[in-house]
């Protein structure tokens, strides 16, 4: 895979100032990965066009940073902060070609505009200026020197008059025409330290300490802002299709994690596309990683890397200012793969009416007058009694076990063992489900809480001060 090497080298006229110097290099995709090294061309946005990384404002923000700022420069305007260039949002992608690279080229503007050197103060850097000039000194050196410190004609005749210049000047043809780099030397600019240094250093005068570039860099000079990569994206197309021609309607794509040294593959299989998405899922699971997963699998790194060649590797979510996202994959659930979910229902309980009570204790034999108290008594023995004669049906109707859900997980429908439903089946089965819940998870008659009787309970859930709320389905 591609990334960016950034180092330093010696300027090509002022060699003990540093120039970054970017270059592009392969790496595998371990090292990628497992770095966190800055993949070039591949940190695109979900609609394949735009950078999403904000690489660059990253690096402006690391070489910003008050550590790699020359102390003794800074007052005088020669450490100015860089920042990301806007056209960096502009430049479209094309995959595999760094020349369309947002993020690359804007890490080249900054290696354009910085000089690097470790210590350095103003007097130092006019003197290195003048000894420049001196070197390339010329009659347009000469002329620009004197056109920048005097715009106007009669200031420049003056000037050259001062120096003890003979010639008449008349015109600006006249000026142009004389030989400046002979009657004028450095020195007669020798108060002029702005104009020194502007026109004798080439380009922007604007430095950093060397150590800047380890804030983005790796020991070896890679580009890397994040320990390691733990996410990106793949698009990986059915068995036959030539990676020329892979687009969302003949390929998959997966949400790859990196976990424990190997990659997590998870399918995006959005609704309205799942019969075929799921085909060619399971086909591509079959072809790349027979055995390891009907939909989901994982791979070794180096499994990954030779898919590459045919398939589409792209970081959207990786980014350097704003954190890595935590985008998701999607499925559908055809209606004869659903799992049915059960619920114990509602309850008779003491907040009931007198005449609901009566026919209560009606529908199950007991005597229906008296007060209330006596009346939610005499239904407790009724539940007690139901439960005892339902006992081995619901035994054999909650074999196999069954899986309480989370809470926030609602629906489902009202279980339905085969015992008498006279207006308190559901007081039986909350009964059942709190004797035989397990660790408040699994539901199972090989299990039993002695804590509590079933009188005990069949007073609480009427008085409802338990309850069996809930979602369940089978273990099995």
């Amino acid at each position: 895979m591609k990334v960016i090497k950034a180092g330093l080298r010696p300027d090509a006229e002022i060699p003990e100032f540093g120039r970054m110097e970017i270059t592009v290099i392969e790496r595998p995709l371990r090292e990628v990965l497992m770095g966190g090294l800055h993949p070039v061309s591949l940190t695109r946005s979900t609609g394949n066009y735009w950078d999403a990384s904000d690489l660059a404002e990253a690096v402006a923000e690391r070489l910003n940073a008050e550590d790699h700022i020359l102390p003794g420069l800074k007052e005088f305007g020669h450490c100015a902060s860089v920042s990301a260039p806007s056209q960096e949002k502009c430049y479209p992608y094309a995959a595999g070609d760094t020349t369309k690279d947002g993020a690359l080229d804007a890490l080249k503007a900054n290696a354009e505009e910085l000089y690097f050197i470790d210590e350095l103060s103003y007097p130092g850097l006019i003197e290195i200026a003048r000894r420049r000039l001196r070197g390339i000194w010329n009659g347009a050196i000469a002329h620009q020197l004197l056109t920048n410190k005097l715009p106007g004609f009669n200031d420049q005749r003056r000037f050259l008059k001062e120096k003890g210049v003979s010639a008449t000047f008349k015109t600006w043809r006249d000026l142009a025409c004389f030989g400046l780099g002979e009657s004028l030397s450095v020195d007669d600019f020798e108060h002029d330290d702005k104009l020194l240094v502007n026109i004798g250093i080439p380009g922007t005068v604007n430095f950093r300490r060397p150590g800047a570039l380890g804030s983005f860099t790796n020991a070896e000079g890679i580009v890397s802002l994040v320990p390691r990569i733990d996410r990106f994206d793949m698009r990986i197309p059915a068995p036959g299709v030539e990676s020329v021609h892979v687009h969302s309607h003949n390929s998959v794509r997966y949400l790859c994690l990196l976990k424990d040294g190997a990659i997590r593959f998870i399918p995006d299989l959005p609704l309205g596309e799942s019969a075929q998405c799921r085909e060619m899922a399971r086909a591509i699971s079959q072809e790349v990683a027979l055995g390891r997963g009907k939909y989901c699998f994982s791979l070794e790194i180096e499994e990954v890397e030779k898919l590459l060649p045919r398939s589409k590797l792209l970081f959207p979510e990786l980014n350097y200012v704003k954190g890595c996202g935590k985008s998701q994959t999607s499925a559908s659930i055809r209606p004869n793969l659903m799992v049915p979910g059960y619920t114990v229902g509602t309850l008779a309980t003491a907040k009931m009416h007198n005449y609901s009570l009566a026919e209560l204790l009606s529908a199950h034999g007991e005597k229906v007058s008296g007060t209330k108290a006596e009346m939610l008594e005499r239904l407790v023995g009724a539940i007690v009694k139901l439960y005892g004669k339902s006992r081995r049906k619901l035994d054999d109707y909650f074999r196999g076990g069954f899986i309480k859900l989370p809470e926030r997980i609602r629906g489902g429908e009202p279980f339905a063992p085969p015992i008498l439903d006279a207006g308190l089946r559901n007081n039986v089965l909350a009964i059942y489900v709190l004797k035989h819940l397990r660790g408040s998870r699994i539901l199972s008659p090989d299990w039993e809480n002695s804590a509590y009787t079933v009188e005990d309970l069949a007073r609480a859930l009427l008085a409802q001060r338990v309850s069996a709320d809930g979602l369940f389905v089978r273990a099995v």
